[in-house]
């Protein structure tokens, strides 16, 4: 949902401009139309997908409007029809799209389906490259967007990832050195390694280039350090490698300010259970629950993410391994050795506060 909001050109289809375009021609967008909106892309795209368009349906859209509906149907569906009966508005959006077109936004489109090696294949083309590097000349609209597109702040993630990178390996100052423009640089780091390539783009806690200020979180007796869930915002995070991110690098790689392995386990296990109630686990005890991992430090680390195409309806889900995990023991039973699945399941549904026994 959140992949095709952002790959409609939200700006072009402002509701001001649709606005003036028609003043300009003696139409006025309240008292003629009604208190006519501009849904939130958010809105629309809820909206839109409680449809199930499939892509080889054909949508008609009655009411065209700013074409913003019509341009996010695009990305789910091949083939979109729209009527639109106020003539100055169905020509100021049908000259949107021809100049989004002209501009590239159709480009990518065209091969968005396509697997990720034809993708690369067509990026390489020297004007295909031209035509999108143009198109992200446009002007950023919002403060989050000029947030994301930092270049200072995008990194080459790295094989083993590199979560906490110097200032210097950014692609803006890599772009810098080189003196090239920094569009440039993303581009073409993103289809280096046939197209396989992540970029770490911090998004907080990140502003003086360095995790110190996580360092002091993390400390503060008013903290709980319980992120590792792997199932939300699959598509564009991955947060289930924090628990072996947090012992790798804040309990061994770090350069400095590690911190004491015994505590982080501590605080990772005991202290998150007794803040939600759980009194029967985070502590090796007769009588607690027999929740264990053995693990290999030395060799203890987290993979590079990589995308799968696998959920209904060709979603995407990043997946991210971690090694150095002898085994993981469940309630007694071996769940996992090393990284491979026993087919043991004895995980119950936990109701409410437990007590060791």
């Amino acid at each position: 949902m959140l992949a095709n909001s952002q790959r409609v050109a939200r700006y072009a289809h402002d509701k001001k401009d649709m606005a003036g375009h028609l003043r300009r021609h003696g139409i006025d967008l309240v008292e003629d139309l009604g208190p006519v909106g501009f849904t939130g892309p958010h809105t629309v795209a809820r909206m839109t997908n409680s449809l199930n368009v499939k892509f080889e349906d054909k949508v008609l859209e009655i009411g065209t409007g700013s074409g913003y509906q019509s341009a996010y149907l695009s990305n789910l569906t091949e083939k979109v029809f729209s009527i639109e009966i106020i003539k100055p508005l169905a020509e100021r959006t049908w000259a949107l799209y021809d100049s989004l077109i002209a501009r590239g936004y159709g480009e990518y489109k065209a091969i968005a389906k396509k697997s990720v090696a034809e993708r690369v294949a067509i990026m390489r083309d020297p004007s295909f490259r031209a035509k999108l590097l143009e198109e992200s000349r446009e002007p950023l609209r919002s403060d989050m967007a000029a947030r994301l597109t930092d270049y200072d702040r995008m990194f080459p993630l790295g094989d083993p990832p590199d979560y906490e990178p110097a200032q210097e390996s950014s692609l803006g100052a890599r772009a810098r050195r080189e003196g090239r423009d920094p569009r440039e640089v993303v581009y073409d780091y993103l289809i280096e390694g046939e197209g396989k390539n992540f970029i770490f783009a911090p998004f907080a806690n990140f502003a003086a280039y360095n995790l110190d200020c996580c360092s002091e979180m993390m400390q503060s007796p008013h903290t709980l350090i319980g992120l590792g869930d792997g199932g939300a915002h699959v598509g564009l995070i991955s947060d289930g490698s924090f628990p072996t991110s947090l012992l790798a690098h804040w309990g061994r790689d770090r350069a400095s300010g590690r911190l004491d392995v015994s505590w982080l386990v501590k605080r990772h296990t005991l202290d998150n259970a007794k803040a939600v109630g759980l009194g029967d686990r985070g502590r090796i005890a007769p009588g607690w629950k027999a929740d264990l991992n053995v693990i290999d430090f030395d060799k203890l680390r987290v993979e590079a993410p990589v995308m799968k195409w696998d959920l209904p309806a060709g979603g995407k889900r990043l997946l991210q391994k971690a090694r150095g995990y002898r085994a993981t023991v469940v309630s007694g039973a071996v769940t996992y050795r090393d990284g491979e699945a026993t087919g043991a399941l004895p995980g119950k549904l936990v109701r409410g506060p437990q007590r060791a026994t």
